[in-house]
């Protein structure tokens, strides 16, 4: 990962499948996978499962994830600490009877591990979802108390730099 650079995002699989339904673009694919390899957008593995093998998606959008899988990142015992306090404050973030891992608590534990190292060059660390922020249990709300930015898609973006228009023909 480039050590220069100042802004990393770790993105939800809300957002993924927002990009296929709504921004389906050349051109946005092209950003997206540019970011990967420079190192400003992450996931967590249990985005990369949510997209793939757990997925019930169009097979185009888990194909393209899936030649991706370096860039999402799995489990640690740093993460575990963050994760079980996340639940323990915010038991809502996740469905307890739920069969399958649940990647929002992993997600913001990863930008929290991230965000706490102290590197030379250090980077502000983004969690992008689509969740509502009027919710109280959601990421948006667990990234407020824990101090990591919260984008939405939109606000993504324009963070990026990214800006898609409408053009009559």
């Amino acid at each position: 990962m480039n050590t220069c650079i100042k802004n990393i995002y770790c993105l939800d699989s809300s957002v993924f499948v927002d990009i296929h339904r709504y921004y389906d673009v050349k051109e946005f694919w092209d950003t997206l996978d540019n970011s990967f390899t420079v190192g400003s957008i992450i996931s967590h593995r249990i985005v990369f499962d949510e997209l793939t093998t757990n997925a019930k998606l169009c097979s185009s959008l888990s194909t393209w994830i899936s030649e991706r899988r370096k860039y999402f990142f799995g489990e640690t015992p740093t993460q575990a600490r963050y994760v079980s306090e996340i639940v323990k404050l915010f038991p809502g973030i996740i469905d307890p009877f739920s069969k399958k891992d649940q990647a929002d608590p992993w997600l913001i534990g990863l930008a929290l591990e991230r965000q706490s190292r102290s590197p030379l060059f250090p980077a502000t660390y983004s969690v992008v979802s689509q969740e509502s922020s009027a919710s109280s249990v959601k990421i948006p709300a667990v990234c407020k108390h824990f101090n990591v930015k919260h984008l939405d898609l939109p606000e993504f973006m324009k963070d990026i730099g990214l800006v898609l228009s409408v053009k009559k023909i």
